[in-house]
């Protein structure tokens, strides 16, 4: 009996030792947990990773930038990845977008590479990026025009503004710019130069930048409150695609409709066609 309670003793000394041993190994400090999430995480993506999303949150505390890639459910739920991109990377990708006309903002869909990282100190799992895929986002913002060119079309939006008549002599004229552009300094040339005794109210407002269609927005709607005018123009001069993409815009196209008067639209040169452009009720394809 006595040999039995031994041998039984033994046995649970042994499992306790296995069940110490077993918990040791898997016992760790905050820092060396950290160590152990990074390891497993350069192990399960040692080529990094190609993530795609839309930008939301966007900072710049120069030179780095911050933002989250999201990713929005049929439910209205969406999921979250913060990124980043530093400084360095960065002088070298933005050129790349820029020359491809993609404006790296809020709100457009972008496919980028990079190293997912757990960043201790914040507690914070992201994904450092060290590429972007231009043609990904350019095919994505060239399907949502044409969607949006679809949508006005088949509402009947394109003849909405021009059905607004127009005066023989439209000498009262209403223009939304930067005041301080190449462009409306040589429309304002122009005017002078005809010898005509035009009355012009300017608007000034941002033509590019991810503020540009609300500013074109509140300008156009500024000038329309008024009754001593015309027409409106709309004016800017040329640039990338992505300096001419507020143009873009469903809500400067809407303003445009909505209008009570003529709406020019001047923006860009001969090759540059806006969805702004269709909706007015005439198009020039530059400002002068």
């Amino acid at each position: 009996f006595d040999d039995e309670l031994n041998d039984e003793f033994d046995d649970e000394l042994d499992d306790d030792q296995i069940d110490d041993s077993e918990s040791e190994s898997n016992d760790y400090t905050v820092s060396e947990f950290v160590d152990e999430i990074n390891f497993a995480l350069d192990d399960a993506f040692s080529s990094g990773v190609w993530v795609t999303g839309e930008i939301e949150g966007f900072k710049t505390p120069k030179p780095h930038y911050y933002f989250d890639l999201i990713e929005k459910g049929d439910n209205g739920n969406s999921v979250k990845l913060p990124a980043s991109i530093w400084g360095g990377v960065a002088n070298k990708l933005m050129p790349k977008l820029r020359n491809a006309g993609v404006e790296f903002k809020n709100g457009i869909k972008v496919r980028v590479h990079g190293r997912v990282d757990y960043y201790g100190p914040f507690g914070k799992l992201s994904l450092k990026v060290d590429d972007i895929d231009p043609n990904f986002t350019i095919g994505e913002v060239q399907a949502e025009r044409e969607a949006l060119l679809r949508k006005l079309k088949e509402e009947g939006a394109f003849a909405v503004n021009k059905e607004h008549e127009v005066p023989l002599m439209p000498l009262r004229i209403g223009v939304v710019t930067g005041n301080d552009s190449a462009a409306w300094h040589d429309m304002l040339a122009t005017f002078k130069a005809s010898g005509i005794g035009f009355h012009i109210a300017v608007c000034n407002a941002l033509v590019q930048g991810e503020r540009c269609p609300d500013e074109v927005v509140a300008g156009i709607k500024t000038l329309d409150k008024r009754d001593d005018l015309d027409v409106i123009v709309v004016a800017r001069g040329g640039g990338s695609k992505g300096d001419l993409a507020g143009f873009d815009a469903e809500i400067v196209a809407r303003a445009i409709v909505a209008a009570s008067r003529p709406v020019f639209v001047a923006v860009g040169h001969e090759v540059d066609t806006s969805v702004a452009d269709f909706v007015a009720h005439t198009s020039f394809k530059t400002p002068t």
